[in-house]
């Protein structure tokens, strides 16, 4: 089961946009995650609060690119995987949130803790 599509929709930005997005997307949604999208609509990877708080730490700007924080090698769940298996994962890299991502590398839905267990 996935976050209602109207939320989680909300939760994906540009990769061209700046840290100051990702922090208001996360303030807007509560969902604790962002997904990036390249200017082709392509799943490019993930930001939680915590890579925006490594990034403030490491000198980076609210203005600095969401490239320099960005999570390129994230979780991600194929269409049609088996919800045990997500649950699984989740549980075991202590994930809350997984992107379901298409054959197109489309962005169609996201995972979240509260609805796979």
């Amino acid at each position: 089961m996935t976050t209602p599509e109207i939320l989680w929709k909300q939760t994906i930005v540009n990769i061209n946009l700046k840290i100051k997005d990702a922090i208001q997307c996360l303030q807007k949604t509560g969902l604790k995650i962002v997904l990036v999208i390249d200017n082709n609509d392509k799943f490019k990877g993930t930001i939680s609060d915590g890579d925006i708080r490594r990034g403030l730490l490491n000198n980076l700007s609210l203005e600095s690119k969401l490239s320099t924080i960005l999570h390129k090698d994230a979780f991600i769940a194929p269409e049609g995987t088996d919800l045990v298996l997500i649950k699984s994962l989740m549980s075991a890299n202590k994930i809350f949130q997984i992107p379901i991502i298409n054959e197109e590398q489309k962005i169609i839905g996201l995972h979240h803790w509260e609805q796979v267990t």
